[in-house]
């Protein structure tokens, strides 16, 4: 999500898109021989790179790439919002595992 968003759509830069063809959408498969190390780094990157790249934007900038028109404001509400979605399901995960629940 951090790739597409910022680096891809907002930014408008050339770089690999993070999915396979045979799967274009993302469903985020891993591959044999990852990691949770590995994994956590490359993510931990690509923020980075996001960082950067709207280290000098304003929230009212607007997407670079053809045919995007949403503003910075718009991507970073929405990868907060998908980041805390996506966090409920590894706690319910999490959950599931321990037998914990939290308040």
């Amino acid at each position: 999500m951090e790739r597409f968003w910022f680096t891809i759509d907002f930014a408008g830069l050339d770089v690999a898109w993070p999915w396979s063809e045979e799967d274009p959408h993302g469903c985020f498969p891993t591959e044999p021989g990852d990691t949770v190390d590995g994994l956590l780094a490359a993510y931990r990157a690509e923020c980075a790179r996001s960082r950067e790249i709207v280290a000098g934007a304003a929230f009212d900038d607007r997407a670079r790439s053809d045919g995007m028109t949403f503003t910075l404001r718009y991507a970073v509400a929405h990868l907060i919002e998908e980041t805390a979605f996506h966090l409920g399901h590894l706690d319910l995960l999490r959950e599931s595992t321990d037998g914990l629940v939290g308040e």
